[in-house]
């Protein structure tokens, strides 16, 4: 009897379902586009000498022509990635489209690369909200100048996440 080698992609019955759905996936690619980038920049290119009007390109802020363009690219990248996906409907997240459009090796290093990335923003944005509230608390009690050393904005940042994480 010939015995048949299952393929590279063979698929076998898991029990996974793919679930993610056209708003669920605009609001993932907007979570990871709108988040730490206005919340932190608007404040500190709007601080106390912004822009005057006549130096604003159209009279719009240099803010909002930043989030035009980015959202340009964010529109063909999520366009690319729904076009792939609708493709390929597995559940697997980038993995899947990588590895079987790339190589699997390449699908494996760019999901631990995605996983990094968002344990690293969430670092981020917990350092960036532990600056905010203690330029916000400084501001109201004594409006000084303050600095910060890299071990405490590390650790207010770990404050912050662990607070959002219980």
């Amino acid at each position: 009897m010939a015995s048949s080698k299952p393929g590279l992609f063979a698929r076998e019955a898991t029990g996974l379902v793919r679930e993610v759905g056209f708003m669920l996936g605009v609001i993932v690619i907007l979570s990871h586009v709108v988040g730490l980038g206005w919340q932190k920049r608007v404040f500190q290119f709007s601080g106390p000498m912004p822009l005057p009007n006549d130096m604003m390109p159209l009279g719009l802020p240099p803010m909002f022509w930043a989030f035009l363009v980015c959202g340009i690219f964010v529109l063909i990248t999520g366009y690319a990635a729904g076009y792939v996906t609708a493709a390929m409907p597995r559940s697997g997240g980038g993995y899947v489209t990588i590895s079987r459009v790339i190589h699997p090796i390449i699908g494996y290093i760019a999901g631990w690369l995605m996983f990094l990335a968002e344990a690293f923003s969430y670092g981020l944005i917990g350092v960036a909200c532990f600056e905010a509230i203690m330029i916000f608390f400084n501001i109201a009690l004594a409006p000084t100048v303050i600095a910060f050393d890299a071990t405490t904005l590390f650790v207010g940042g770990l404050i912050v996440v662990w607070i959002f994480a219980i």
